[in-house]
């Protein structure tokens, strides 16, 4: 009647929780019990996403400190490059027919892929396109500098943006669009398919 949660009364009583809760049960109660209640509640609340949040940061320096250690013995050579570069290709790249199209919207991934792209194949720049997949409310000309800095694309190679239906509920605060990065050579395209299927049927069962 005083406002006290089960938890408290079992903790006080020295009684479990459940037949705190049966005894309890039919006991009316006032509004400033409720109020009592619903304040601590909401701290309770408050409270456990501290300590999760605190668990979840212990657990992200965890894995970040296992990444540095499996990095730092990292031995980069062309051929291991270029297997990620085509794993990367395989998992975001169009694989139907021999275009070579890698669309993403992490600029970070884009970033990777165009650099390794170009660090293991003697690349002819002239051959790469790249379409920006916008929202209504994108500024056209600032993703174009963005992307076009991000891929290291000139501007005069991008062609006409597409244009995404926007239903005005939700803007993706940050999101920069999505970009489609084409490479007019039907051989690289084949190449990294192959390398990346033969890389999975070596790894494979």
């Amino acid at each position: 009647k005083k406002g006290y949660s089960y938890a408290e009364i079992s903790k006080l009583i020295r009684v479990s929780k459940s037949s705190a809760s049966l005894w309890g049960k039919n006991v009316q109660l006032t509004a400033k019990a409720l109020l009592r209640i619903n304040q601590r509640r909401e701290i309770g609340k408050v409270n456990s996403a501290k300590v999760l949040s605190q668990r979840r940061l212990v657990r992200q320096e965890t894995a970040k400190i296992g990444a540095e250690k499996i990095l730092k013995n990292f031995k980069k050579n062309r051929e291991i490059l270029f297997i990620i570069c085509a794993m990367t290709y395989f998992c975001e790249g169009n694989k139907e027919d021999n275009s070579l199209q890698f669309t993403n919207s992490d600029p970070r991934l884009v970033r990777n892929f165009v650099e390794l792209l170009r660090q293991t194949l003697p690349i002819d720049e002239s051959k790469f396109r790249a379409c920006l997949h916008l929202h209504d409310y994108h500024d056209e000309k600032d993703q174009l500098q963005f992307w076009s800095k991000i891929t290291k694309i000139p501007l005069s190679q991008f062609v006409k943006s597409y244009r995404k239906p926007h239903t005005g509920i939700r803007t993706k605060e940050g999101y920069q669009g999505c970009i489609a990065i084409r490479y007019h050579d039907t051989a690289v395209h084949r190449l990294l398919i192959a390398t990346a299927e033969g890389f999975m049927k070596n790894l494979g069962p």
